[in-house]
C-alpha cells in the first residue's frame, strides 16, 4: 500500500511538471497589453491570427506601435472589436496584408480615417448601424475587397474611401447618403452600375473617377439635384452633364441641347466612345450645310430631329 501510495505521489508530481512545463508554451502564443491613452486592451493570439480589442470606449489614433501589434501586422487574419469599444482609431490595421475577416460591434460608433487601409486580403466587411460617415482613405488599396455593408445611418462618404478597390461590385448606397467626396469610388473597376438615392445632394467631379466597368447611373424619382438619361448622369435641370458612365459602348455621344456646363472629368477613362458632339453645334453646322446647299441648288435636308 505505501509503494502504490508512493507511487501515486510520483506519478501527480510528474503529471503536475508537465503541466507547469506546457504552460509558458501556451501562454507564449498569445500576446497582449494595454493600449495607450485608452481604457481598452488588445489580445494577439499567433495560433488562429485573431487580434482583439477589448474594454470600454474609444480607440486612439494611431495605436500601432511596439507596445501593441506593430510586430504582427503582416501575420493578422482577424480582427475582432468586442462590445463596449465606441470607435476604431485613425490606421489602427492599416497594412495588415493578410487580413481577411473583421468583427465590428454596433457600439461603435466612428471609424477612423484609414482603419483598414491597403488590407489587401480583406474581402467582405458589414459596417455597424451607427456610423455616420465612410472616412477618408478607410478602405483605399483593399484590391480583394467585394462586398461592403454599409448602414441607413451614413450620410457621407468621404474622399478616397473605396479608392482603388479593383474587386468591389455594386454597392448598395443608404437613403441616408448626400455626399459623395471626390475619388471615393475612384479605380473601382469592377463596379458596374451605380444607383444614387433620393437625398443625394453633392458628388465631387472625380467620385467615380477610372471606374471602367460603369455602364449606367441611375438617380431616384425623387432626387432633387440629380437626374439620369440613359444612364448619363446630369443636374436635375439636365443643364450640366456630370458623369457620362465610362463603361458605356456606344463609339459617339451626342450633347443635348439643353447642357451649358461640362463638370471636370465628366468623359474620363470612356474608352469606347470615339465621337462627342453638342447639338447645338450640330444645329448650327446643319443650318449652314442648308443655306449652302439651297445656294446651291441641291435638294434640302430633312430636318434634325
Amino acid at each position: 500500500m505505501k509503494k502504490f501510495t508512493k507511487f501515486m505521489s510520483l506519478l501527480l508530481a510528474m503529471v503536475m511538471l508537465v503541466g507547469v512545463m506546457v504552460l509558458p508554451a501556451s501562454a507564449a502564443n498569445v500576446v497582449e497589453g494595454n493600449i495607450p491613452n485608452s481604457n481598452l486592451t488588445w489580445q494577439y493570439d499567433k495560433d488562429s491570427k485573431t487580434l482583439t480589442i477589448s474594454g470600454e470606449g474609444e480607440m486612439p489614433d494611431n495605436p500601432v506601435s511596439d507596445k501593441t501589434w506593430s510586430n504582427y501586422l503582416g501575420n493578422i487574419e482577424t480582427v475582432v472589436i468586442e462590445d463596449g469599444v465606441t470607435s476604431i482609431g485613425a490606421y489602427a490595421f492599416e497594412n495588415c496584408s493578410k487580413l481577411k475577416s473583421v468583427s465590428i460591434p454596433n457600439s461603435v460608433q466612428k471609424i477612423n480615417v484609414g482603419a483598414f487601409r491597403y488590407c489587401e486580403s480583406l474581402d467582405n466587411v458589414e459596417l455597424p448601424d451607427g456610423i455616420k460617415f465612410i472616412a477618408q482613405y478607410l478602405f483605399q488599396g483593399c484590391v480583394s475587397l467585394k462586398t461592403v455593408s454599409i448602414p441607413d445611418s451614413v450620410t457621407k462618404i468621404r474622399s478616397s474611401a473605396f479608392q482603388k478597390c479593383s474587386s468591389l461590385g455594386n454597392i448598395d448606397l443608404p437613403a441616408s447618403l448626400t455626399l459623395i467626396e471626390d475619388y471615393a469610388f475612384s479605380g473601382a473597376t469592377s463596379m458596374k452600375a451605380v444607383n444614387l438615392p433620393a437625398k443625394v445632394k453633392a458628388i465631387e467631379p472625380t467620385a467615380f473617377n477610372h471606374c471602367v466597368a460603369i455602364e449606367k447611373v441611375d438617380v431616384d424619382a425623387n432626387n432633387s439635384a440629380f437626374t439620369s438619361v440613359n444612364g448619363v448622369l446630369f443636374s436635375k435641370d439636365k443643364t450640366e452633364l456630370i458623369c457620362y458612365p465610362a463603361g458605356k459602348i456606344e463609339e459617339s455621344y451626342i450633347i443635348p441641347n439643353d447642357v451649358t456646363t461640362i463638370g471636370y472629368a465628366a468623359f474620363s477613362s470612356c474608352a469606347s466612345l470615339e465621337n462627342i458632339c453638342s447639338a447645338m453645334v450640330l444645329r448650327t453646322a446643319l443650318s449652314m450645310l442648308r443655306y449652302t446647299m439651297t445656294t446651291a441648288k441641291c435638294s434640302p435636308l430633312p430636318p434634325l430631329r
